[in-house]
């Protein structure tokens, strides 16, 4: 059992050792591109005012880092398992991207509904932000599964010392 237990930490540590610095540095570009003019009025028009609030920052990466520990996991059981590389990436990358997007939909309609400068287009700027958050959704997916989520899957494969499969 304490074996097991060690193992499993090991695809949610390596998870967490790669994917939370590389996220932040993500987030952190997202953030300073918003600041320019014609994203941070949009932003204001659609209401999302609320994720340039500090709370939301640290409930995002804390979120972001038990999303990557219970993800990491899952490689690990996908690697035992024999699955392809790029399945176990896509699986990782849609658990993590999945509830991480569900997460900013809810903050993004909390923020629009209550905490809207221009609450006259709420529900159209729902809409509009829905709209947008999803096709950064599948856009981030389908990268993240090719390049971040594929080094994560490999390392953990590496670190586990798994040799036939996959």
């Amino acid at each position: 059992m304490k074996k097991q237990l060690i193992q499993q930490n090991t695809g949610a540590k390596t998870a967490l050792i790669i994917g939370l610095p590389l996220g932040m540095m993500f987030s952190l570009a997202v953030w300073y591109i918003s600041l320019f003019a014609p994203f941070d009025v949009a932003l204001a028009l659609l209401g999302g005012d609320i994720f340039w609030a500090p709370y939301n920052s640290i409930f995002i990466i804390s979120a972001f880092a038990v999303l990557l520990w219970h993800g990491g996991i899952k490689i690990e059981n996908n690697l035992y398992n024999y699955k392809s590389f790029i399945k176990t990436s896509f699986r990782f990358t849609l658990f993590v991207n999945g509830w991480l997007f569900s997460i900013l939909v809810g903050i993004f309609i909390i923020g629009t509904k209550y905490f809207n400068s221009f609450p006259e287009n709420s529900f159209n700027s729902i809409f509009i932000g829905i709209a947008i958050l999803i096709l950064i959704f599948i856009l981030s997916t389908f990268l993240t599964t090719f390049t971040i989520g594929l080094i994560i899957v490999l390392v953990t494969k590496y670190r586990l010392h798994i040799s036939n499969g996959a």
